[in-house]
């Protein structure tokens, strides 16, 4: 059963059906308080929701990054799309029966290489709490998605003074 969320809704950054996927991370925002799903050990449920007032929030910190396994995958997939351009060039007379299967190859490796090379993009909000560090980031290739609600959230920190320090990055 999950604690009743007080104040103002601001942003929900996972639905309860995520929650599972989202252990240890902020859920939902409020104009009072801050859900995040804890993990219990050796429960039929392995996690729980907790609620933390925003009133001991002393910072909230944002960062746009790329998550480096996808941009390798990717790149590694862009990179062996061109081997195989080359390869179909210098070594095109020998393989002309199998030209249109290197052709739907070529085409596969560009577009799951630029989608995972592109799309390795995630947001990440840190608050900072008097005694311990609230965080939720976004999954890869989920950048677009969350930005509305990472807007929302920044937004109503900035105003009450929390976010806005010359060490974030702006957000999008």
């Amino acid at each position: 059963m999950e604690p009743e969320l007080r104040g103002e809704f601001i942003a929900s950054l996972a639905t309860p059906d995520q929650y599972h996927k989202n252990v240890g991370q902020v859920v939902t925002v409020s104009s009072e308080q801050l859900r995040y799903v804890r993990r219990k050990e050796l429960q039929l449920r392995p996690f729980e929701i907790e609620v933390r007032d925003i009133s001991i929030c002393t910072a909230v910190t944002y960062k746009s990054d790329w998550s480096l396994s996808r941009v390798i995958f990717g790149g590694v997939a862009l990179l062996l799309a061109a081997v195989i351009v080359v390869g179909l060039f210098v070594y095109g007379d020998d393989v002309q029966a199998r030209a249109g299967q290197a052709a739907v190859a070529i085409i596969a490796l560009v577009l799951v290489g630029y989608r995972y090379f592109v799309g390795g993009r995630r947001h990440s909000i840190t608050f900072h709490l008097d005694d311990e560090k609230l965080r939720w980031k976004s999954r890869p290739g989920e950048y677009k998605t969350w930005t509305k609600a990472v807007e929302k959230i920044l937004t109503f920190f900035r105003s009450k003074g929390l976010y806005g320090d010359a060490f974030d990055i702006a957000p999008p």
